[in-house]
C-alpha cells in the first residue's frame, strides 16, 4: 500500500505460535463489549508489547507472537510490490509466510542495540503521517513515535490493488492500523481482534 491510499482514509472520515497470539485480551465486564477507550488501551499495550520485544529487545520469538492465526493464513500478507519477503508463488505457503515475516522483523532490527523505542522510531516521520490521516488517527504520534488509527473496512477501497481487494474480503468491520516509521522506511500493521486478543492480521511496507 502507499502513502497517497493511506492517506486517502483520512479524508474519508491500517517466535511462530501455529495457534494464535498470546497478546493481552480485551477487558471484560459482565461479558459487555469493552469502551473503544478500553479497546484503544488495548490496542496500544499490544502494539507497544510487540515493538518493544521486536525493536528493543531483539526477540524475534516473542515478537511473533503478536501474529494471530489468520496472519499465517494471510496470503496479501508482505505481498507490496516493494516488500518481496514472500514470493508471488509462495504466497499460498505458510511456512514461505512464516519464513517471510521473520525475515521482514530482522531486517528492521536497528544495527546497534537500543534501550527505548525512541531511539529508533522516526518520530519526525510518525508526525507527518499523522497529520496526512487526519481524524482518523487515535494516538499522539509525536509522543509515541508511531501513529494508531481506528478503520472501518469499508474505508479500503476496492480495485486500487490485489493486496487491497484481498483485504477488504476478510478483514471484519472494524480493526486498527499501526504505522511505524523506522530509519528513512515505514512499516505497518493491521491489527485485528482474534477471539478475546487483538492480534496482527496483516504486516509490510508502505511502498513509496
Amino acid at each position: 500500500m502507499t502513502i497517497r491510499f493511506f492517506s486517502r482514509l483520512g479524508v474519508a472520515s491500517v517466535m511462530i505460535v501455529a495457534h494464535g497470539c498470546t497478546m493481552a485480551q480485551n477487558p471484560q465486564k459482565n461479558e459487555a463489549r469493552p469502551s473503544v477507550d478500553q479497546e484503544k488501551a488495548v490496542v496500544t499495550r499490544n502494539l507497544r508489547t510487540f515493538l518493544n520485544s521486536w525493536l528493543v529487545n531483539g526477540d524475534l520469538g516473542v515478537a511473533m507472537q503478536a501474529f494471530g492465526t489468520a496472519a499465517y493464513r494471510n496470503e496479501a500478507i508482505l505481498q507490496e510490490p516493494c516488500a518481496g519477503y514472500i514470493k508471488p508463488e509462495q504466497k499460498s505457503s505458510q511456512d514461505a509466510r512464516r519464513i517471510g515475516i521473520r525475515k521482514f522483523l530482522q531486517d528492521f532490527l536497528p544495527s546497534t542495540p537500543v534501550q527505548r523505542l525512541g531511539q529508533v522510531l522516526n518520530e519526525s516521520a510518525a508526525v507527518r503521517l499523522g497529520a496526512q490521516l487526519g481524524a482518523v488517527v487515535a494516538n499522539n504520534p509525536e509522543a509515541d513515535g508511531f501513529v494508531l488509527a481506528k478503520l472501518g473496512r469499508d474505508q479500503i477501497p476496492t480495485g486500487s490493488s490485489e493486496v487491497t481487494d484481498y483485504l477488504r474480503s476478510r478483514l471484519p468491520a472494524e480493526l486498527y492500523v499501526a504505522f511505524v516509521p523506522i530509519d528513512n522506511g515505514t512499516v505497518y500493521f493491521l491489527w485485528v481482534r482474534e477471539g478475546s486478543s487483538w492480534c496482527i492480521f496483516h504486516a509490510s511496507l508502505v511502498c513509496v
